[in-house]
């Protein structure tokens, strides 16, 4: 099941291609690549003294997909989602207002991995993640065109139709919206190991798998369950 497909009716998962293992009680697994990334961005800064402007030009395989799971938790987040949802239309101002609010993200991400927060930072991480060793690199396209899916007005309406769903009439004693519909989704590692118990995560309605993925990884402090996890049903 691709990662935009729609979790639908579905409320019982199998998990392949990682281990729903929790790593909230020891390092996690982008450990090296942070630390990969700051001493990158240690060598920056003192190129940046020098010349005054920043060199870092390009990420290893693990810094990319350490960028690229920071930027599908903070694009998955239900505020972020509500506001891009709320800027529909085709105009100029809509779009310009589009990529203002993802640029506010991005802006707050990129310095961490050695870019600048700003549309000239942007633009040098999508040079970086042009080079030869990324686009050849499945786990990363993958999740590129993940994160090109939550950010296209097809997502922001599957989650305005999710928020509708759950939305009431304005009355004297009720608000006149409420967050969409939480459902429980049980995950299951595949295959299946005697006595492990399925992890349960929630989510909205109107999410998709790769949403599912990343609320799993987020409860175990795991983000390999996004990066490798491929959801099936049995």
């Amino acid at each position: 099941i691709g990662k935009a497909e729609p979790l639908g009716r579905r409320r019982r998962l199998f998990i392949t291609g990682v281990e729903l293992k929790d790593l909230k009680q020891s390092a996690g697994p982008t450990a090296k690549a942070e630390a990969e990334v700051q001493a990158k961005v240690n060598s920056a800064s003192a190129d940046t003294r020098s010349s005054g402007k920043p060199s870092i030009t390009s990420l290893s395989v693990e810094q990319a997909k350490a960028l690229q799971y920071d930027l599908v938790q903070r694009f998955t987040d239900e505020g972020f989602k509500k506001k891009l949802a709320e800027l529909q239309g085709t105009s100029n101002k809509v779009r310009g207002q589009r990529q203002t609010l993802i640029l506010g993200v991005q802006s707050e991400l990129l310095p961490k991995y050695g870019f600048e927060g700003s549309p000239v930072g942007v633009m040098k991480m999508m040079q970086a993640f042009s080079e030869p060793h990324l686009e050849s690199n499945k786990e990363v396209q993958d999740m590129g065109q993940y994160i090109t899916y939550l950010l296209s007005p097809e997502a922001s309406q599957q989650y305005q139709d999710g928020s509708s769903a759950a939305t009431v009439q304005p009355s004297e004693s009720a608000e006149p919206a409420q967050k969409p519909n939480l459902v429980k989704v049980s995950l299951v590692q595949y295959p299946e190991k005697a006595g492990a118990a399925p992890l349960e995560v929630e989510v909205s309605e109107a999410a998709t798998i790769g949403e599912v993925l990343a609320a799993a990884a987020k409860a175990l402090g795991n983000d390999e369950v996004l990066k490798q996890g491929r959801a099936g049903r049995k």
